[in-house]
């Protein structure tokens, strides 16, 4: 069997954007001044810990931005502000 390895190096780039992504797009999408991770997961009614990997795959996939602003999470700490990407 032959592989192609244009198509297969494609799939290791290119990360699939699944329903949670979608959801979080448009809710950025919305909030133009831009949203912490904390601030999704409340929005979307997600845990913390689910939404920040999502963050992080859509930054990957060069959906959103880390924008020049951060503001203090639920815990206090100073969190990423994350902005759609144009």
């Amino acid at each position: 069997m032959e592989h192609n390895t244009s198509v297969e190096a494609l799939k290791t780039v290119e990360p699939k954007i699944n329903p949670a992504h979608e959801l979080i797009l448009d809710l950025l999408y919305t909030n133009y001044h831009g949203l912490t991770a904390d601030e999704v997961a409340f929005s979307l009614n997600y845990k913390v810990l689910f939404a920040r990997p999502r963050m992080s795959e859509l930054h990957k996939a060069g959906k959103i931005y880390r924008g020049d602003k951060r503001r203090k999470n639920a815990s206090g700490l100073s969190a990423t502000v994350w902005r759609i990407a144009a």
